[in-house]
């Protein structure tokens, strides 16, 4: 059986700093990229399987990963030329399902989800942002903002 090691790796486009085994990203692990991209993970193989955090210029996420797909409860924040979009919910192999909280330009919309599609519109109205955290925090377990 090998043994976890710390480590700093120095790749092309960045660095990795963290457990390594048997020469692969294996345990928790922070990837810095050159453009500014952060990923703060727990990896099995070079890949994500478990709890990470990921920041970059337009992107800002949130969640479980299993064999570096969505699976678990998620926030994805994104920024882009139409403006800013938050997406709440729980995700399996990276499709969502089940209620589902989104945030678009002030339109909060409440949703039933299977396989990425939206069944049913629960809710869907104009708030404020303290408005957006109950709305958020109604509808989901308070653990899940835990990195345990």
């Amino acid at each position: 059986m090998s043994t976890q090691l710390p480590t700093h790796v120095q790749y092309r486009n960045g660095t990795y700093h963290g457990l390594f085994q048997n020469y692969t990203r294996n345990g928790h692990g922070l990837l810095v990229l050159d453009n500014s991209t952060i990923l703060l993970a727990h990896w099995r193989k070079n890949t994500i399987h478990g709890k990470y955090v990921y920041i970059s210029d337009s992107l800002r996420a949130y969640g479980q990963m299993l064999g570096g797909r969505l699976d678990g409860y998620n926030i994805l924040w994104t920024k882009g030329d139409r403006g800013e979009k938050i997406l709440y919910g729980m995700f399996r192999e990276d499709k969502l399902y089940g209620k589902a909280v989104s945030v678009d330009n002030g339109q909060v919309m409440v949703g039933q989800y299977t396989n990425s599609e939206l069944k049913e519109m629960i809710s869907k109205s104009t708030v404020r942002d303290r408005e957006v955290y109950e709305a958020l925090t109604q509808h989901f377990p308070k653990n899940m903002y835990t990195l345990e």
